[in-house]
């Protein structure tokens, strides 16, 4: 499961470039960002501020992700900390599920940015009306099942 999480990760990046790019090319010269007219920005500052969002997002990831093993022991936030502390083996790999971990959270955030594209396209082109709005409630039901299975993977440490 953790390498899917991986493979989901950078395809949710994948996929963020594609649409952008896609959208980049159909959108006109001004976009809107709200229904209002006074949401108008350039198509190159939409362009370039998507890209600088998701970059930003995705190296804080990354950097947090390798970051984990160096944080002080008081500060790392697991059930059953102290078994999970207590062996070498054990510690190698929960800093090892916890980067996956981190690195599902960046998937949500990205699928997150792929939907404020979809509804920023759909705002902008006459002729095709995606239903965005109801894709915004999953976001916060794949934040609440991956803390689920957070507290599942991290409640027990494994046994020898």
């Amino acid at each position: 499961m953790l390498p899917l999480i991986k493979f989901l990760w950078l395809a949710s990046m994948l996929i963020f470039l594609v649409i952008l790019l896609v959208t980049y090319m159909y959108l006109p010269e001004q976009v809107n960002l709200f229904v209002a007219e006074l949401g108008k920005i350039d198509k190159q500052i939409y362009f370039y501020s998507y890209l600088l969002i998701l970059l930003v997002s995705n190296v804080s990831i990354i950097f947090l992700g390798k970051m984990l093993p160096f944080l002080p022991k008081n500060l790392i936030l697991v059930p059953q900390k102290n078994e999970w502390l207590a062996e070498k083996n054990n510690e190698i790999l929960l800093f090892k599920n916890l980067n996956y971990w981190v690195k599902g959270l960046g998937f949500i955030i990205n699928i997150f940015l792929i939907i404020s594209l979809l509804s920023i396209y759909t705002l902008n082109d006459s002729f095709v009306k995606y239903p965005t709005t109801w894709l915004y409630l999953l976001i916060p039901i794949l934040f609440v099942g991956w803390f689920v299975v957070y507290f599942n993977n991290f409640s027990s440490p494994p046994k020898d």
